[in-house]
């Protein structure tokens, strides 16, 4: 995840379109922290896209929890 700055961004395909998309790093997202789709959070063994329209919350033991937009 090296390059992973705060403010760093990736065009990524999502629902038939392409989107600017802000990138995290899952180790530094706080609890109670949101997150609007299209999102990417990245880890070293993983990737969870936010699709656009979803909204993420990050809960108190650090789980993403993910609201999928109406129609997802």
């Amino acid at each position: 995840l090296v390059g992973l700055g705060l403010g760093a961004r990736r065009t990524a395909f999502a629902r038939d379109a392409w989107h600017d998309t802000p990138v995290f790093r899952r180790g530094e997202l706080a609890s109670g922290q949101m997150l609007t789709g299209p999102a990417i959070v990245e880890q070293m063994d993983s990737t969870t896209p936010i699709f656009p329209g979803d909204l993420a919350r990050v809960d108190p033991w650090g789980n993403i929890v993910i609201d999928l937009a109406a129609g997802a």
